[in-house]
């Protein structure tokens, strides 16, 4: 296993597709992530018993993901908040996965369900994860750090996201983007 580079996977990108989405509000498709290679990446449930959204674990206890992950909208159309007891977490997707419960979580006070600003959220899980090779916290760059974010610099983009013909993959995938 190579040595995670902050930002970088342990592992290359071997396969991941480079077609450009620009433009496009969501990703999708891409390859199956290779095992370990994104030991950050967390897998959030619900009751629907697939995952419904993606995150990464900042701290043994701690991971952030996007707010609007935490709402449900009902037949008005009114966002309305997903009780921490009902959202699980799902850690190690290539290995036997460890699984743990929320125990609180905080949503941008700036959040808006609407255009989706501040679309950002911590969650504090029940317990600390055991962290191993598989399972890790992925590590957050100082504001040096630039070239992360330098137009043209390729990214992964990874999660669970639907496939064509409206399929949920069991697996991670990923895909790789180009900052614009």
């Amino acid at each position: 296993t190579r040595v995670a580079v902050c930002g970088r996977p342990r592992k290359p990108l071997a396969g991941a597709s480079d077609r450009n989405m620009a433009g496009r509000e969501r990703i999708a498709g891409g390859t199956p992530a290779a095992r370990g290679a994104w030991p950050w990446m967390a897998a959030l449930y619900q009751l629907r018993g697939r995952p419904s959204c993606g995150g990464s674990l900042v701290g043994e206890r701690w991971i952030v993901t996007a707010a609007h992950c935490l709402f449900t909208r009902h037949f008005e159309n009114q966002p309305t908040p997903v009780s921490a007891s009902g959202i699980h977490i799902k850690l190690g997707e290539h290995c036997v996965p460890e699984h743990t419960a929320v125990a609180n979580y905080v949503v941008h006070p700036e959040f808006d369900a609407q255009t989706l600003r501040n679309d950002i959220a911590v969650l504090e899980l029940e317990r600390n994860v055991r962290v191993t090779d598989l399972i890790a916290p992925v590590c957050l760059p100082d504001d040096r750090v630039q070239t992360l974010t330098t137009p043209g610099t390729m990214l992964a983009v990874t999660g669970w996201g639907k496939e064509f013909l409206s399929k949920y993959p069991e697996t991670l995938m990923q895909v790789s983007e180009t900052v614009v």
